[in-house]
């Protein structure tokens, strides 16, 4: 009997320390390891006055095909590049709604369901220092009263941004205009787009591709 309870209580510790692996918060350094090692991704990056990044917000270990798991990290600067995260979840509207720490457009709204398809960095982030450590993201210059500090511009640095630089210089590259319509001619680019992307990130094969970024490489005219 003695066995047997010992062996269900050393199941049981693997089981937990199992579980804390799964739901750790990665740091800044790790996901951004993770990002340089197309194993995930810097979303939105947004800077001050003097182009010091004040909020990060990354998607790491995409979804593997036949996985639940997705995890996003996000990390603002509490000053002098010492980052503090916000927490990760399961998946990418798991951490903009609900009781996550990150405001979408304004004080106390998070981010819908059907926003989350076709989620772009928005402008600005803001921070709140007081209380419940917080960022908010927004196309508006204000978040409300609550957060302190900001606005902080969008930087040029994004998932999003390589999109548009491949999509602008190396897809064209490929395409014949004089013979190619403008319908053709986008579909040539998305296809082109979607096969780089799943080669650097290796989606197709071992991780599914996040449906905000085929969105948006299927609506980059829009953009």
């Amino acid at each position: 009997m003695k066995k047997n309870r010992l062996f269900k209580l050393l199941f049981l510790t693997i089981i937990i320390f199992l579980g804390i692996v799964e739901v750790k918060a990665y740091s800044r350094m790790e996901s951004s390891n993770f990002a340089n090692a197309k194993k995930g991704a810097l979303l939105c990056q947004y800077v001050d006055g003097s182009e010091n990044v004040q909020v990060e917000i990354y998607m790491i270990n995409f979804k593997k095909i036949g996985s639940d798991r997705a995890l996003w990290g996000i990390y603002y600067n509490k000053g002098q590049n010492n980052f503090s995260g916000l927490g990760t979840g399961t998946s990418y509207f798991s951490v903009l709604s609900g009781n996550s720490k990150l405001h979408y457009q304004k004080d106390d709204q998070r981010i819908t369901a059907d926003k989350e398809k076709t989620f772009t960095c928005p402008n600005y982030a803001f921070i709140d220092y007081s209380g419940i450590n917080e960022v908010c993201i927004s196309d508006s210059t204000s978040c409300g009263a609550k957060f302190e500090k900001g606005p902080f511009k969008l930087s040029d640095k994004s998932i999003f941004n390589d999109i548009e630089n491949y999509i602008s210089t190396d897809a064209m590259n490929y395409l014949d205009y004089k013979t190619t319509g403008l319908d053709s001619l986008n579909a040539a680019i998305i296809s082109k787009t979607k096969d780089h992307f799943n080669k650097e990130y290796s989606f197709g094969t071992t991780y599914e591709m996040p449906e905000f970024i085929k969105n948006y490489i299927e609506h980059f005219d829009d953009y």
